[in-house]
């Protein structure tokens, strides 16, 4: 009887191997069990839990590159999952490549995404968040970038926004580097001069005050006061 138990085993034992091997690949009809075999150990980019965070890093910045190019409707879902994920990842750097990612969307699910990102407690995070908004570019930029370099605690992101706010040939971003460059830290106060020449396209040097002059110089005029309004004339006549 054991015999034949160990001739039958013997029959049905290349069909397990085979089934194995299939379940073992990550690609094929049974890929959806790939976790599931027993034999199966994870690869470089794997842990047991899944992608490695170094591995997820990779893939994210591979997808980035390809987001520009993708239909507005596709941006739209996009946008919405990379928002989604950016508020679930618990790795900060992982976080901080799907911030900039967020950038390349430039969808309002995404910005809503950047807006939270300035807020990150990661300095790496908001870092990103400044690379992004300069990635999506506009009015909404300009004030998110003004805000980080006005009220953030850490010199870091504010080196960074004031980097990327150089990178706009706004008016509104030279107000905005005013504040740079009115900063008591000297490194601060050097990176707004740069970004000052790189948005203005002019070349004052390395010369505080005459940069002080040259923003104040191109800060738009307050509109005069409006004169008391036709009815309010009239009544003051009576």
């Amino acid at each position: 009887e054991r015999q034949k138990l160990f001739v039958n085993f013997a029959k049905i034992l290349p069909l397990v191997v085979c089934c194995l091997a299939f379940v073992g690949c990550r690609t094929g009809p049974l890929a959806d069990f790939y976790g599931l075999n027993p034999l199966r150990r994870p690869g470089p980019e794997e842990s047991e839990y899944g992608l490695t965070p170094l591995a997820r890093r990779e893939q994210i910045r591979e997808s980035a590159k390809r987001l520009r190019n993708l239909p507005p409707a596709e941006k739209i879902r996009l946008g919405a999952d990379l928002a989604l994920q950016m508020q679930n990842e618990t790795d900060p750097m992982v976080r901080a490549d799907v911030v900039r990612a967020l950038g390349k969307v430039n969808t309002q699910a995404a910005q809503e995404a950047l807006s939270m990102a300035m807020h990150d407690a990661e300095v790496n995070v908001r870092i990103a968040a400044c690379e992004a908004w300069q990635e999506t570019g506009g009015p909404d930029a300009v004030a998110a970038l003004k805000e980080l370099v006005s009220s953030d605690v850490n010199i870091d992101v504010r080196l960074a926004a004031t980097r990327a706010l150089g990178r706009f040939q706004d008016p509104a971003a030279l107000q905005a580097l005013a504040i740079a460059l009115d900063d008591p830290s000297p490194a601060l106060q050097y990176r707004a001069m740069e970004a000052l020449k790189q948005s203005s396209g002019r070349d004052i040097g390395h010369d505080v005050v005459a940069w002080r002059d040259y923003v104040r110089s191109t800060a738009p005029e307050e509109s005069p006061r409006e004169g008391p309004a036709l009815v309010e004339r009239f009544q003051d006549r009576f």
